[in-house]
């Protein structure tokens, strides 16, 4: 208590009395009076510590960085609240593997989505014939898997795979059908300077394929690979393979005939006898 002060208020005359001065004049301000102009209280500094940052070590209390991430709690409740919060927040994260951990890393990817097993992956059908549907589905699954895709990296990836794949097809049969249709009219004017006559043109082009189509129905794999390519549609290759038959059966243009029942076959397409090649040969 300010002893002096309230001396002075004791002994202050009233308020209708004169005089001008007293025992007041002759006292400094009070400390705690905002009017007279003398030295206030100093304030509270807004960055001061908690109170209960006395109970940390000396380390953290003096590094920069534990006093930025401590100083937010102003007591001791805010920062178990926040400590619970984040381990319950550490329980559901995920942590990056190390590289050299590979059992590390298949948790990390499963934890994220991949499946434990390749067969495990859900993919859409596309039409396609089932034999080639289930091995397509086997090879991308194994892919998928070994890129580490989730279920839903997967699928979708599925999904443009079977759009590339359609519209692969799509241009395979426009140019398909681009070379059937023109593959007559190319055919006659590859064959042109060798008959002359369109008649005798249509007989030889017919007897070409004659042989080729003979040839096909022996070796079916070789059939297969010329219709998907559509080779079977261009004319070039179909006459050079036409050529190729002829030059190594009986050396002479032959229609593509059987001979008669019992008749041993000759050549290398098996299915000409002996007097259908002498008859031919004429």
């Amino acid at each position: 208590m300010d002893w002096l002060r309230l001396l002075s208020v004791c002994l202050a005359p009233d308020e209708g009395a004169t005089g001008g001065s007293g025992i007041d004049d002759l006292l400094p301000p009070a400390e705690d009076d905002p009017g007279t102009g003398g030295g206030t209280s100093p304030s509270e500094p807004e960055d001061k510590d908690p109170a209960w940052f006395s109970q940390l070590s000396k380390e953290i209390r003096e590094n920069a960085d534990s006093r930025a991430a401590l100083g937010k709690h102003k007591n001791l409740s805010d920062l178990a609240t926040a400590y619970l919060q984040n381990e319950k927040d550490l329980a559901t994260a995920i942590r990056f593997p190390k590289k050299d951990d590979p059992e590390g890393v298949k948790a990390f990817f499963t934890k994220l989505g991949m499946p434990e097993d390749a067969k495990d992956y859900e993919l859409g059908n596309f039409d396609m014939k089932e034999e080639d549907l289930a091995n397509a589905k086997e090879i991308f699954r194994k892919a998928a898997h070994a890129a580490s895709l989730t279920k839903g990296q997967a699928k979708a990836m599925w999904r443009h795979e079977i759009a590339l794949s359609k519209a692969a097809q799509k241009l395979t049969d426009d140019a398909h059908k681009k070379y059937e249709e023109s593959f007559e009219p190319n055919y006659h004017k590859l064959m042109e300077a060798a008959y002359p006559v369109e008649a005798e043109r249509t007989k030889a082009i017919k007897g070409e394929i004659g042989l080729v189509q003979t040839m096909f129905s022996k070796t079916p794999a070789l059939a297969k690979a010329f219709k998907a390519s559509g080779l079977v549609f261009n004319a070039e290759a179909m006459h050079e393979l036409a050529g190729y038959i002829k030059q190594n059966t009986a050396g002479k243009f032959i229609d593509s005939q059987g001979g008669q029942p019992g008749e041993k076959p000759v050549g290398i397409m098996g299915d000409y006898s002996e007097a259908f090649l002498k008859e031919a040969g004429k």
